[in-house]
């Protein structure tokens, strides 16, 4: 089973966006995997075409099904391969024979779409080809099969794809030529063909919606013979240009509408070979001299704005057929003077201000008279992407320990970054938090942009607070509170508690260790509890900690008497100087409310005055207070 997948690799305007493109299958069992990013050749195809092609992946990036787009009638095949349609495992799903779909050598025999509002169904559209009457002509089709169209539903024999809809006429007579672009609304398809013949010169121009096709889904728009159309079409990604052989006509891709009235012709010979870039700047052929000229579509003289990019090696004789491929770069087909080899070429960075190319990235050698010159044909609205416009890759977080460093390092190849920070290297060190980011400029000249985000976690700091400086009696529960520095610390009691305080009653060593990414800190203590005698004078104890939670252990904060004080008055003040709780009952503590609501943990001041049996003068007492919850 082949896959599309896709991954991320360095190279200019390679997206994950465009993985219907990432197969190609075409010629005799040839293929390229794009799914890299470079091309890789496949050998498990196949496929038997000299021209048109067609192959589809796809959007999660699997294998869907490609054709060679139609056969002859074999009394005029002359032992030419028929017309399939293959699933991804290379098996026939669908056998046209010699007399369904498209022209065995149609510049651009198929084109595949999805089919609106269909979910996992598309739509096969095949184009005949000029020598359909070559030798006579099928008895039901003497004007050939013209533009028609398959229906393909990939639920169907267990995901390997099914045809539903087979060879069903959209329009009569047209031959060679065959695109198409995603409409305005963005769910619709316009798919654009061509009559030329001795009678009329005009495009046809077809509403693909999924509602089917009929006379009012197509548009013939006469173009006239000063301005004779030639395959193959091309059109921007953009849509709002398309590209014949001699020719340049804006497009509306709201209304479906042809400017036939204002042709830019860019080629007083004629190109089989051309196509735009995918930021619809840019539009390349490649001339009868092998030379590969550039035109800048923004430019105010399109026509004069040609440059040179390229000229071929004298080996080559014929140029044909370009498509762009989902690593932004345009690729072509030539053959050498003897056709004895096919050379697929390639154009990088078209879209950069200094574009390269290499005439024979593969080469093919062909067995007698079964040369081929097509490469697969696509909507290109599938590889649109501005140039100025940047690759955002998801960010990474990170998590460093305060007094730490660490190494962002970009996993994008350069040869220029520029960090946030303005360092210009692959790495940059980092000690503090925040947010990093690199851009990356490749050899095309395009941006990719990646952010880290480092969050700072401080190291733990722990404190272990009780009750200091009393006799801890048998039968007296002493409440142990751990505080840390960090709210997602994690705690845990030698006594298996996880809670931020205990409450102990027996002699023992007790220990808290607080834990978080960047390690741990422990405390302890050793409380020893003694049989205390009783007391005999008259005394008054004040605690320096309570904690208001209801659970039976220190809830309340008041006095320890052995004895009934006078003139008593208990006053509690935030650390901010209001009053929080007075009372003049020694038998009534403060529960830790204020207004009706509980009090926040915090160090409060009290002021205690009394006067026991024994003393001699009223007493006062002032102190800290610690309310824990």
């Amino acid at each position: 089973m082949k896959k599309c997948g896709y991954l991320f690799l360095a190279l200019p305007l390679f997206l994950a966006a465009q993985p219907e493109a990432n197969s190609w299958y075409f010629g005799q069992m040839a293929g390229l995997d794009f799914s890299g990013g470079n091309p890789v050749q496949l050998l498990d195809g196949a496929i038997e075409t000299f021209e048109g092609c067609a192959t589809y992946c796809s959007p999660t990036g699997q294998l869907l099904f490609y054709t060679n787009g139609g056969g002859r009638d074999p009394l005029q095949s002359g032992g030419q391969p028929s017309g399939k349609i293959w699933n991804r495992n290379h098996e026939v799903m669908y056998d046209m024979g010699f007399a369904e779909g498209g022209g065995f050598s149609a510049k651009q025999s198929s084109l595949i779409t999805p089919k609106p509002e269909a979910d996992s169904v598309y739509y096969l559209f095949t184009m005949e080809e000029n020598e359909f009457d070559f030798g006579g002509t099928v008895a039901s089709q003497p004007q050939g099969r013209g533009l028609s169209y398959f229906e393909v539903d990939m639920r169907l024999n267990g995901g390997l794809g099914g045809v539903t809809v087979a060879d069903e006429r959209i329009y009569v007579p047209a031959y060679e030529g065959l695109t198409g672009t995603l409409h305005a609304d963005g769910d619709k398809y316009w798919i654009i063909t061509f009559q030329n013949d001795q009678n009329i010169n005009q495009f046809v121009v077809v509403n693909a919606d999924g509602s089917g096709f009929g006379n009012q889904d197509v548009s013939l728009q006469l173009v006239g013979f000063d301005f004779p159309i030639e395959a193959p079409l091309k059109m921007t990604p953009a849509g709002n240009w398309l590209a014949t052989g001699n020719y340049l006509f804006a497009f509306n891709k709201a209304t479906g509408q042809i400017d036939v009235a204002n042709p830019l012709a860019y080629s007083t010979t004629g190109a089989n070979a051309f196509s735009f870039t995918q930021d619809s700047r840019y539009f390349y052929f490649i001339d009868n001299a092998a030379e590969v000229k550039r035109l800048d579509m923004t430019a105010t003289d399109i026509v004069g704005s040609a440059t040179t990019v390229a000229t071929g090696p004298a080996n080559i004789s014929l140029a044909s057929q370009m498509q762009m491929a989902n690593n932004g770069f345009l690729y072509f087909l030539s053959a050498n003077n003897s056709f004895a080899q096919t050379y697929l070429g390639e154009i990088r960075c078209p879209a950069a201000p200094n574009p390269s190319v290499d005439f024979a990235l593969f080469t093919y050698d062909n067995p007698a008279n079964e040369f081929f010159l097509g490469l697969p044909n696509y909507t290109d609205h599938i590889f649109r992407r501005s140039f100025r416009d940047s690759i955002r890759l998801q960010p990474d977080t990170l998590t460093l320990c305060a007094g730490e460093i660490t190494t962002l390092t970009t996993p994008l190849d350069g040869p220029i970054y520029l960090w946030s920070t303005g360092a210009d290297t692959p790495s940059i060190t980092v000690d503090q938090g925040g947010t990093y980011r690199v851009t990356v400029t490749d050899d095309c000249g395009y941006l990719t942009i990646k952010n880290f985000l480092v969050q700072t976690l401080p190291r733990v700091e722990l404190t272990l607070t009780f009750p200091v400086d009393i006799d801890y009696c048998v039968g007296d529960t002493i409440i142990l509170v751990a505080s840390t520095s960090n709210p997602t610390d994690t705690l845990r009691w030698s006594t298996g508690a996880t809670t931020a305080q205990i409450g102990v009653t027996e002699t023992d060593t007790y220990t808290v260790t607080a834990t978080n990414t960047c390690g741990e800190a422990t405390a302890g203590a050793t409380l020893t509890f003694e049989d205390c005698e009783p007391i005999v004078e008259c005394g008054l104890q004040v605690p320096n900690i309570f904690s208001p939670n209801r659970d039976g252990i220190n809830d309340v904060f008041g006095v320890f008497t052995n004895c009934e004080p006078t003139d008593f008055q208990l006053r509690i003040y935030s650390r901010w100087g209001k009053l929080i709780y007075s009372s003049n009952d020694y038998t009534a503590p403060w529960e830790g409310g204020y207004n009706g609501a509980p009090a926040p943990a915090d160090v409060y001041i009290y002021y205690l005055t009394y006067q026991l049996p024994d003393d001699s003068e009223r007493q006062t007492v002032k102190g800290d207070l610690t309310l824990v919850r």
